[in-house]
């Protein structure tokens, strides 16, 4: 998304009071979420070191618990970050139909011929939505993997630095292959396919609204193949996407089990040598495969994040339109003969019918 649309979108959220409080409560959920999620690999630590290799049971219980309350926790600042973040993307979606369709009802005669009734109609609905959703995957997502990263990192170093390394050359390989698919074929993928909905869309709008002139010059025929061949360009384009996500899952997988391979590797080779404790390989193996999920989903969000930047502009350029009939700055106020104010009525003096 272009730095002018995107800082606009945020000064539209930052402005509003109820959007701010909701943005800010949302992060402070995400916070808590990731600080229980980078816990619950220490309570297996403890489990293991303290309770199957010590063999204490009862420290395998008290683990088991600790594990327990975590993922609750977890669960329920996973739970309170979606809603606030729900309620972030309605605050927005709410204001920007309400900002534009304030402008569309000042705009002049010319000003709604140049941009069209149809093309309006999905700026108020398609393009507001797409904003919308982008906004709530962003404020549960956008912070979760950086947070998830230096957490994992700083905890394997206070451990050892040799386990903190492990992850430091795993990551760059899960963010090329990310990079990769989204440079080369998921983000110019993904845009296609909103555009070939956006083209859908207005077809189904144009011909919605228009109905009447369709029928009065017989162009039925006409207007059923240009929505089939639009239909069918949407259908190629998620064909073409979904063929492309296809090969992404097993490559991640393929880089997650070489990175576990390496983890126990080095970490089993530590263990043997007395170097480490083995609770600190479970942590390791925990937190390769727990950054990966934010990870994925930040390669989801950032090429929807790219392909809204049409949406954005396309609601800017109409906050942005300036009606072509428009008061001087010094017209005076309308008055009646009297010299009142204008009540807006209609009267009919002297008038007759034959």
């Amino acid at each position: 998304m272009r730095t002018g649309h995107l800082r606009a979108l945020l000064a539209a959220i930052w402005s509003d009071p109820r959007g701010r409080r909701w943005l800010g409560l949302s992060q402070v959920a995400l916070v808590g979420m990731v600080v229980f999620d980078l816990l619950i690999p220490q309570a297996i630590r403890g489990i293991v070191n303290n309770g199957i290799l010590g063999g204490d049971f009862d420290w395998v219980i008290r683990g088991s618990l600790y594990m327990a309350v975590f993922a609750i926790a977890s669960m329920l600042f996973a739970t309170a970050n979606s809603w606030f973040a729900a309620r972030v993307g309605e605050e927005v979606g709410h204001r920007l139909r309400v900002t534009q369709y304030s402008r569309i009802a000042g705009l002049s005669w010319g000003n709604v011929d140049r941009l069209e009734t149809s093309d309006l109609l999905v700026r108020l609905t398609t393009d507001v939505n797409q904003v919308r959703t982008v906004t709530t995957n962003s404020v549960t997502t956008l912070l979760r993997a950086p947070l998830m990263i230096i957490g994992a990192f700083l905890t394997l170093l206070a451990i050892d630095v040799r386990l903190a390394l492990v992850m430091a050359l795993f990551l760059p390989i899960v963010i090329g292959v990310l990079a990769f698919y989204q440079r080369r074929t998921g983000a110019p993928l993904y845009r296609d396919v909103l555009a070939r909905f956006d083209g859908l869309n207005q077809v189904l709008q144009e011909n919605m609204a228009g109905v009447r002139v369709v029928k009065a010059f017989v162009r039925g025929d006409y207007e059923n193949a240009r929505f089939d061949g639009h239909n069918s360009d949407l259908r190629a384009a998620v064909t073409a996407a979904q063929r492309s996500a296809a090969l992404l899952n097993p490559a991640l997988l393929l880089v997650v089990n070489l990175g576990l391979a390496g983890a126990l590797w080095v970490g089993g080779g530590l263990v043997i040598d007395q170097q480490i404790e083995l609770g600190a390989v479970f942590v390791l193996l925990n937190y390769l495969v727990a950054v990966m999920i934010p990870l994925v989903l930040l390669s989801v969000l950032l090429p929807q994040i790219a392909s809204a930047d049409s949406s954005v502009g396309r609601i800017l350029a109409v906050m942005n339109e300036v009606p072509d009939v428009r008061d001087r700055p010094d017209a005076p106020a309308l008055r009646d003969a009297a010299g009142g104010a204008v009540r807006g009525r209609v009267v009919f003096e002297n008038v007759s019918f034959s």
